[in-house]
Formats: structure tokens, C-alpha cells, sequence
């Protein structure tokens, strides 16, 4: 299994990820769900990003944005749609705090109470999601 490959820091930050909500989108072997999430990125500005809405026209879709996968993700930086986070550490942060409150937030998004270790875990777990450089180049049907 994967687990066997990770230090303890890593395992534990993984034990996070799956028992703190992380992986109720970013599931599976891409570790995403291919769907759309409002998690309060951008909506505290003045003309908040529709995000999805655009495209629908449907309320329910407002400031909704595709979730990313997370392989690779130490590398991706600046995080979410807008770039607004800096570091892993900072959307950790972020989604502890409950992402930003708005009208049409997904359920999913809740504080999260996490402890500094929990923390500092899960940004060890996630700087590992990398896919081997053995399967970088494969062409694909």
C-alpha cells in the first residue's frame, strides 16, 4: 500500500486527510471528485468571482469552482482558482477556519479544529502526493 512509503508525520497527516472532511472531494486515485464546491474563496470581495454560475446560470452554483486534484500539489503554486494562498500551510489554514462563510458554502466546509501537529501533518502528507516520475510521460489512449 502507499502508507508503507511514508514516514510518520506523513501517515499521520494522512489519517487527517481522510478523518477531517479533505477527502470528501479530493478522493481517488486523482484525488478529486470532478465536481464543483463553493468554499468562500473571494466571496468576501466587493464582486465576488460567480465561478460555475457563469456557465449554469443556476444560484446553487454561485462562487463555485472544480475541484483540483492533488497530485503534484507542492508544485502548483500559488493555491485555489484565484491564487489568493500562498502555501500549502495557508489552505490548511484556511480550511480549519471553515473556508469564508457565504450564501451558497458547501456543506463539507466546516472548522476544523485542527492541533498544530495535525497541521503540520497533513501539509507533510500532502508535499508527498507526487505522481512517480516514471508515470509522468505516459501517453495515454
Amino acid at each position: 500500500s502507499m502508507l508503507k512509503n511514508l514516514n510518520s508525520s506523513e501517515r499521520a497527516g494522512y489519517f487527517v486527510f481522510r478523518t477531517k472532511g479533505c477527502i470528501a472531494c479530493h478522493d481517488g486515485a486523482d484525488m478529486r471528485d470532478n465536481s464543483f464546491h463553493n468554499v468562500g474563496v473571494g466571496t468576501d470581495k466587493a464582486t465576488p468571482d460567480v465561478g460555475r454560475m457563469k456557465v449554469t446560470g443556476a444560484a446553487t452554483d454561485w462562487a463555485s469552482f472544480k475541484t483540483p486534484t492533488l497530485r503534484n500539489v507542492a508544485d502548483t503554486a500559488p493555491y485555489m482558482h484565484d491564487g489568493s494562498l500562498t502555501t500549502l500551510r495557508d489552505v490548511v489554514d484556511f480550511y480549519d477556519k471553515g473556508g469564508i462563510a457565504n450564501r451558497n458554502l458547501d456543506s463539507n466546509v466546516v472548522p476544523l479544529h485542527l492541533e498544530e501537529w495535525q497541521k503540520q501533518d497533513l501539509v507533510s502528507f500532502l508535499s508527498r502526493m507526487r505522481t512517480p516520475q516514471a508515470m509522468k510521460n505516459v501517453k495515454r489512449p
